[in-house]
């Protein structure tokens, strides 16, 4: 289910600069975490039966890089929650219009586009990536950027590039759209 970003989670976000994301959109966006769990709880499990029983267990450390590898992921998986800081001078007009020609790039689906938060989905394309969801905060002077891997669909830890695509393209397209109305007000 996609969601809309209420007052409440705007000053949230303005606060900690970090997106929040509701319960099973967190268990979608943090999903490889406990999957790589499984196996040291394996050898867990294995271990202290073997105690039990009074045999001799080798192989007690066979899980710790699954274990090290899980709590790498949930890291990034944390961090790409962070919002890019963008303190830029604009309005409202520069913002959509930069939002249209970003939409027009790459397919954008708008759910939500107010004065204050703009949310978006990528859909799922050739490029193996399941889709993204980028949400922008707006404030006087500031936006905060996110793109993610999209948590309203199958879980996935890599989007090829596209986050950084998401956010770069919309950057490029509001300098361009600043660049252009600076020169006609010059003119």
């Amino acid at each position: 289910m996609r969601y809309v970003i209420n007052k409440d989670s705007q000053e949230l976000i303005k606060q900690t600069k970090r997106l929040s994301l509701p319960f099973w959109q967190q268990v979608t966006h943090y999903f490889i975490v406990p999957f790589l769990l499984i196996s040291p709880a394996c050898f867990l499990l294995y271990g202290v039966k073997a105690h039990f029983e009074g045999r001799e267990v080798d192989n007690y450390w066979a899980g710790v890089p699954f274990l090290i590898l899980a709590i790498i992921f949930y890291l990034i998986q944390k961090r790409r929650l962070q919002f890019r800081e963008i303190r830029i001078a604009y309005t409202e007009e520069d913002f959509q219009q930069a939002l249209e020609k970003t939409v027009e790039d790459l397919q954008w689906q708008v759910v939500q586009n107010t004065s204050k938060v703009m949310r978006a989905h990528r859909p799922s394309n050739w490029t193996g990536s399941w889709g993204e969801m980028i949400t922008i905060i707006k404030d006087k002077n500031l936006l905060l950027l996110n793109s993610i891997a999209d948590p309203t669909r199958q879980g996935s830890v890599v989007t090829y590039g596209w986050n950084r695509k998401n956010i770069n393209t919309f950057l490029l397209h509001m300098a361009t759209t600043l660049k252009e109305r600076q020169q006609q007000e010059g003119h």
